[in-house]
């Protein structure tokens, strides 16, 4: 009986496994290429175009699931396929949190506050890295924090010292 080549989730793995990523970057890239293969009906993703997958993608509400989608899936393409995917620029578009969107020069236009977007991305960068922590504090908007004075004193007393 000749051997069977192997499957393709096997050759994500090693391909994983040989650039030394870590399992749960391994068990992340899986779900990702297993879900787009069912989104489309379990065709190989050999078979499907960048449109096809862009689709996949702009399924997912998510800013931070579908940039890690979108990083599983393109190595898959170039490293185990060994083919280029080129996607289209409205696949990898992440919607704004902070009720803007950026202007043709990458401006942040229509009341969009800057220092809460860079704030929600990168709070959104951290909960991809560290999934232990699906969500993070919400902080206070009032600046009415508690404010503490440091006043000099003196010294502590030197301690006796204690023969053993």
């Amino acid at each position: 009986m000749p051997l069977q080549p192997p499957k393709l989730l096997d050759r994500v793995r090693a391909a994983l496994r040989a650039q030394h990523y870590p399992a749960h970057a391994e068990e992340a890239a899986i779900t990702w290429i297993t879900r787009l293969i069912l989104f489309h009906d379990k065709r190989h993703p050999d078979t499907l175009s960048a449109s096809e997958v862009s689709a996949f993608l702009n399924t997912l509400p998510d800013a931070a699931e579908r940039n890690a989608a979108r990083s599983a899936i393109l190595f898959l393409y170039r490293q185990v396929l060994n083919r280029p995917l080129e996607l289209p620029a409205d696949a990898t578009a992440a919607p704004l949190s902070a009720g803007g969107r950026l202007g043709e020069s990458g401006r942040l236009v229509d009341g969009g506050l800057p220092g809460r977007w860079v704030n929600s991305q990168l709070a959104e960068a951290c909960r991809f890295q560290f999934p232990q922590f699906p969500q993070f504090p919400q902080f206070p908007q009032s600046t009415n924090l508690p404010t503490y004075s440091v006043t000099p004193n003196t010294p502590p007393a030197p301690r006796p010292h204690t023969s053993g």
